[in-house]
């Protein structure tokens, strides 16, 4: 909308302000400027408004007995505000150019504009101190993801990189490392090589964004000797990026100590030079328990040969042991032997050799942990075929132990209904003189069932290398074909649920394997609907209800909500025996104002010993409710 008659207003309101009420009348510049805004009457009110006020401060209509001082400072505040809404995001290049950033959703859509009103409680969030204020920016991001394109919004996510609460900023890093490049520019600004915690996050961020583009970047910081050690060690791991950078960073490996020196080894193995291979055949050799996992990132082929070469001398070493006698010192010995293998695995993932399987059967016998995680992890990052067959070659040795890599190898790469036959036998159960027998250890498989999901965007079942984090950036691969429908029935039946691996820690269904049906729910598969609200209902009434269960059930378009907040445990120490969990579930809960007062009436008869502000609270909403009052008024 073109407002250059309303700037030019602006300007005659103030040139006004500063000559005097008394000339109005006689100001034909202000009449000029006031006859050129009728035309705009007629697009919205507030241009009527505006209109009419400026034909009282001209003396062409009525002022109704105002003071015209007053009034000039009303229209010109109200034209303030107008033009501050209805303004474009502009930025500034170095050399102080303006360039205009196009917001409108036709043009790739940049950044987005929203009303304030949406964005002032996680402004908020961001700008104050205190408890709370990462559920409200993580439930925002979760429920309003839109509004974090705000350009206003930005700026605050690049300040919460320094939030006291090491939890926000990491979460708000993850989300930043998602922008693409136009955030890079926002990141630089005011960037201080000085700086902590906050300007390491945002180089870290520029280089996963950027990674070679800005080498200069990454270069000027490392040669600047009044930066902040941390800032130098970032810089160093960026000048991964450029293979141009070899040459300097051997340098660095021998003018750096501590951590830079360690960054300068860690950015070489991304180099391709045979000089680096060889500065670091010498490295690892003196102490292949801490450098190795310097290796962990590196894709290139010579440090899997290198990691390879490192672990066969290991293996060589711990089997020697069973020609030395046991005693306290070789035992001692040992266990150190097997740390340093357990470190090489951990590099070694993702990197393939031709040796791979064979040095998996061996090393799975002193570290069985590491190398089935390392192996689930391969399979995604690097879907090399050697790390299918060593999976096979693992399985077909070690039995159930290794069922979860094989699982995930045959989803990566088989059809679903051959997955579901080989694997089916896994939940079936005979009875054998009146004891139930469980004919396999069903764990493995589940295991990778809670790395698995249905994505609704990509309409495809996508494997995470391990359990999902909720802000993190997971990596992941789409499986062979969709899911076998008949898996939901065996699993929605299952019987184990409430097993202490299922139930001990966070999770957002109080239950991890409730988390993992939640997170298989396909809307695509007929008859599913029906299975899960059962499912998911039965739970609700059995534990604690979350507003998860509830979104969950909606979702499946259950009617019957009777009694899950009713259900709620709401003894002494219970932790849903509070108002804000309450009132959480209450806002999910698809019921009348009625039947949500009932629900709040047993809550009540069943919590007689609890904090007696909980009542209290809980039997005002109930009351209110009865009386027709909504939600929205009640919970504020």
């Amino acid at each position: 909308m073109n407002l250059e008659a309303l700037y030019e207003l602006r300007t005659r309101l103030e040139d006004s302000a500063i000559a005097g009420i008394k000339l109005l009348a006689e100001d034909f510049r202000l009449k000029r400027a006031v006859d050129k805004i009728e035309s705009y009457t007629a697009v919205a009110p507030v241009f009527k408004r505006i209109y009419d006020m400026c034909l009282k401060l001209t003396g062409i209509a009525d002022n109704d007995g105002e003071s015209k001082a007053e009034l000039l400072l009303d229209v010109l505040a109200l034209v303030d505000a107008v033009l501050c809404t209805q303004g474009g995001f502009y930025s500034i290049d170095e050399k102080d150019n303006l360039s205009y950033i196009d917001t409108s959703l036709n043009s790739g859509e940049t950044f987005r504009q929203f009303p304030y009103s949406r964005l002032k409680s996680v402004i908020d969030a961001f700008s104050s101190q205190g408890s709370g204020r990462y559920a409200i920016i993580a439930n925002a991001h979760e429920k309003e993801p839109e509004i974090f394109k705000d350009f206003r919004m930005k700026y605050w996510m690049v300040y919460a990189l320094g939030d006291s609460y090491s939890e926000t900023a990491q979460m708000v890093e993850g989300w930043l490392k998602n922008e693409g490049k136009c955030i890079c520019p926002l990141l630089k600004k005011d960037f201080d090589p000085k700086g902590k915690k906050d300007m390491v996050r945002r180089l870290e961020i520029i280089s996963e964004i950027s990674g070679e583009e800005e080498n200069d970047f990454y270069k000027s910081l490392v040669h600047d000797a009044d930066a902040a050690k941390e800032v130098r060690e970032a810089a160093i791991h960026a000048l991964r990026y450029d293979p141009a950078n070899e040459e300097l960073l051997i340098a660095l490996t021998g003018s750096e100590k501590g951590k830079c020196k360690e960054a300068a080894l860690a950015s070489l193995s991304h180099m391709n030079g045979e000089e680096a291979m060889q500065c670091w055949k010498k490295a690892i050799s003196k102490k292949p328990e801490v450098l190795s996992a310097l290796l962990h990132s590196s894709t290139r082929t010579w440090v899997g040969v290198l990691l390879g070469e490192q672990i066969k001398k290991q293996l060589e070493k711990l089997d020697s042991y069973k020609n030395i006698a046991d005693n306290k010192e070789t035992a001692g010995l040992k266990k150190k032997d097997i740390e340093i293998l357990d470190a090489l695995w951990d590099a070694f993932t993702g990197k393939a050799v031709p040796e791979t399987a064979d040095y998996a059967l061996i090393a799975y016998k002193y570290i069985p942990q590491r190398v089935v995680n390392s192996l689930n992890i391969s399979m995604i990052v690097n879907p090399d075929k050697l790390f299918f067959d060593t999976a096979e070659r693992l399985y077909k040795e070690y039995k159930d132990a290794c069922v979860e890599s094989a699982f995930a190898a045959d989803l990566l790469t088989m059809p679903a209904g051959d997955v579901y036959e080989k694997y089916k036998e896994y939940f079936n159960k005979s009875i054998i003189n009146h004891i139930i027998a469980v004919k396999k250890d069903e764990t493995g498989i589940i295991n990778c069932f809670i790395r698995l999901k249905y994505d609704e965007d990509k309409k495809c079942y996508m494997l995470a290398c391990s359990k999902r984090n909720h802000y993190i950036k997971t990596v992941e691969k789409p499986i062979f074909e969709a899911l076998d429908i008949r898996w939901y029935d065996l699993l929605l039946n299952y019987k184990n649920t409430e097993a202490k691996r299922y139930t001990n820690g966070w999770n957002l269904y109080g239950n991890a394997f409730y988390e993992m049906a939640a997170q298989l729910y396909n809307p695509l598969y007929e008859g599913l609907n029906e299975m899960y609200g059962k499912f998911f209902y039965n739970h609700a009434l059995r534990k604690h209800a979350t507003p998860e269960h509830v979104r969950l059930l909606k979702r499946c378009d259950w009617k019957e909500y009777k009694n899950i907040l009713s259900s709620l445990d709401v003894s002494k120490n219970s932790k849903t025996a509070n108002s804000y969990y309450v009132s959480e579930l209450l806002k999910e809960l698809p019921m009348s104002s009625q039947e949500l007062a009932q629900e709040l009436d047993k809550l009540l008869e069943k919590g007689r010993d609890i904090y007696v502000g909980y009542r209290a609270a809980w039997r005002e909403w109930s009351d209110k409710l009865k009386n027709g009052a909504g939600l929205d008024e009640i919970l504020g």
